[in-house]
């Protein structure tokens, strides 16, 4: 695949396995490539990260290193091109092309919730949940994971078990393992937390760059919450922005 189409649909989260393999080779083995990747990987976060009126200053520190590098005799054309092309696109609407990305979208609505008072099913399990949810409030939450996954002693474990373990590992990146603990209160139809199953649950696939599946969720979670109005707003927002 050409490069520049590579790159494209990287940030696009459109690349299939094949393609994530061999643009991972290519920032591996390919300088020019990984200063290119670098450069425009700079200009997502400066428009996804930044207000407008900070935006201008970062395009400005793109233009003082480019001059930099002329006067080292390094000047880079293709780089200065994207440069162009990035301005053109604010100019004409890019901006709110970019804050329609599923990972603009996740980073914006992504917040990971305080421990509340721990509300679930009837539990057989003699388990004292307490160690787990210190190191869960305290931010440690590889060390919340193993000690929920290693209380679980019987099948019959409260549902926030399910719910603390899936946000643990949606802050420590694991996003598949995530989607199983949501769809498990999902699927029990969980009083107490299928609302927030279903919004991290579309999280989660922004995140995965499956913005189709996200939008099912949802839907789902706008036209039948269990509790009402619940998130009403950024639904109304998010789902009007994917759609």
């Amino acid at each position: 695949m050409n490069k520049d189409d590579l790159l494209h649909k990287y940030f696009l989260n459109e690349l299939n396995t094949e393609e994530k393999i061999e643009l991972e080779t290519l920032l591996i083995n390919d300088a020019d490539f990984k200063a290119q990747f670098d450069f425009e990987n700079d200009v997502q976060h400066a428009v996804k990260n930044t207000e407008k009126s900070n935006l201008k200053k970062k395009l400005l520190d793109f233009e003082n290193e480019i001059k930099n590098q002329e006067k080292k005799n390094t000047f880079n054309w293709k780089r200065l091109a994207m440069a162009a092309s990035v301005l053109l696109l604010i100019g004409f609407g890019g901006y709110n092309y970019y804050t329609s990305t599923p990972d603009y979208l996740f980073n914006t609505y992504y917040q990971i919730p305080d421990y509340t008072t721990a509300m679930g099913n009837n539990n057989s399990c003699e388990t004292d949940w307490n160690l787990p949810k210190t190191a869960y409030e305290n931010a440690n939450y590889q060390k919340a994971i193993d000690l929920y996954n290693s209380s679980k002693t019987c099948d019959n474990y409260p549902d926030f078990v399910d719910y603390y373990l899936a946000q643990s590992y949606l802050a420590v990146d694991n996003t598949s393992q995530a989607i199983i603990h949501y769809k498990k209160l999902i699927d029990k139809n969980s009083t107490r937390y299928i609302d927030q199953a279903r919004w991290y649950l579309g999280l989660c696939y922004l995140k995965e760059g499956q913005k189709e599946n996200a939008l099912d969720v949802f839907r789902e979670l706008q036209v039948n919450p269990n509790t009402p109005n619940y998130k009403k707003p950024q639904l109304k927002k998010i789902v009007s922005t994917l759609e």
